[in-house]
């Protein structure tokens, strides 16, 4: 709506307003909206802001000292309308511009709104994601502490089981030694059995000789004995 009236503003100027009322004037007809609205057209809103700053110029005027003249009161009017209506104008360009400039820095701004809110989205996505990745690293950080303590228990236990291994290989080997100390000893004890054995049974065969001489020397004298006898037993 606003943009259709500034469309009429620029299709009919202030100063064919004015002279649109000049000549209504002229010819004693009262310059009422509809009337100067047939002469040059344009909306209504327009032509009663025209009125309006027409009335306010009019008051302005009436300031004046009454020594001037209608027509250069009304010259004057027409040139003040101008210059208001050429400020108007480019005040109003400015506007425009300003307007535009201010669109493009809303439009700059939402298109900057709308990629902060995109960028943040990815940067909630990307922290949720960053934060799932440290859930599943320390779950996985948990496990692997658990394996290596586990495997550190694993390791303590088969360092127990080597020290308790060399511990035992050191006693079995002591026990070799000893084991090893008293086969020797046994042996030398047993070499001095079989030197001992060896002497008695020597011994035992020398007094079987002897016994076996003693035998036959005792049955010598028996027999001896006997012959004895039978001479005595003869003789009596």
């Amino acid at each position: 709506m606003k943009q259709r009236d500034d469309s009429n503003k620029q299709d009919v100027t202030y100063q064919q307003y004015l002279k649109a009322v000049g000549d209504l004037k002229s010819q004693g007809l009262p310059p009422s909206v509809r009337s100067v609205q047939k002469i040059i057209g344009g909306s209504n809103s327009t032509i009663l802001e025209y009125q309006r700053k027409m009335q306010a110029d009019v008051a302005m005027a009436s300031t004046v000292e009454d020594g001037i003249s209608d027509t250069l009161k009304q010259s004057l009017l027409a040139e003040f309308g101008r210059v208001v209506q050429s400020t108007r104008e480019r005040l109003e360009s400015q506007l425009a511009q300003e307007r535009q400039q201010l669109k493009e820095a809303n439009e700059l701004l939402t298109e900057a709104e709308g990629r902060q809110t995109e960028l943040e989205a990815q940067r909630q996505e990307e922290n949720q994601q960053n934060t799932d990745k440290i859930l599943i690293l320390e779950k996985q950080l948990s496990a692997t502490q658990e394996r290596v303590t586990e495997l550190q228990n694993q390791v303590d236990k088969l360092e127990q089981h080597l020290k308790e291994s060399i511990t035992a290989q050191e006693f079995a080997r002591t026990e070799a030694a000893k084991s090893k100390l008293q086969l020797e000893r046994a042996d030398k004890d047993t070499e001095k059995a079989e030197n001992r054995s060896k002497t008695l049974e020597a011994r035992v065969s020398e007094l079987q000789k002897q016994a076996h001489q003693a035998e036959i020397k005792s049955a010598v004298a028996e027999a001896r004995v006997g012959e004895l006898e039978k001479q005595i037993t003869k003789n009596k």
